[in-house]
């Protein structure tokens, strides 16, 4: 991007001229045709702070629906990750990794017969299952509650097209 100078007018306004526009003639707001100096010249002249030219581009304005869109997002993630977390770390019965005095036990319970009551192992592997299985669903239903909230967002009226366009200059 080149260098712009300010060409003061006699009208007190300046007008930011180009380097590539030495010895031709620029129009000011007030009528009046002025000769754009030299180089030499140009360098005399104080210099513009630069201004892109060109189709200037809006940023996307972040608004509430992107709030509404990150926030659903966030809790879908965290739900679902707290989900398969509780999922993946619930107790599971292993028979290979029993000491030998469970195995024992385990094993006459087994020969007492089906209709037996659950020993206290079996009732607490089952609690801790349904401990985990419970805020299992917990994660599932703030993941759920996330995407409703995610798809709520879209319910938002973004900004009109008439809003995002440049003013012309």
């Amino acid at each position: 991007m080149s260098t712009k100078y300010l060409l003061p007018c006699s009208c007190g306004d300046r007008i930011a001229v180009d380097a590539a526009q030495a010895g031709q003639r620029v129009r000011c707001s007030c009528g009046a045709e002025l000769e754009v100096p030299t180089l030499m010249g140009l360098r005399k002249l104080e210099p513009s702070v630069a201004t892109p030219q060109g189709p200037r581009r809006n940023p996307i304005a972040w608004g509430p629906r992107q709030a509404l869109m990150l926030l659903g997002a966030i809790i879908v993630i965290l739900g679902a990750s707290w989900a398969a977390w509780c999922l993946a770390s619930r107790p599971r019965f292993v028979f290979d990794r029993l000491a030998p005095l469970d195995a024992l036990s385990l094993w006459e319970l087994l020969k007492s017969g089906v209709d037996a009551p659950p020993a206290q192992i079996e009732r607490w592997m089952a609690a801790s299952r349904e401990y985990g299985n419970l805020w299992a669903g917990v994660g599932w239903a703030a993941a759920a509650i996330g995407a409703l909230i995610f798809a709520a967002s879209f319910a938002i009226p973004g900004p009109s097209r008439k809003s995002r366009r440049m003013p012309d200059l």
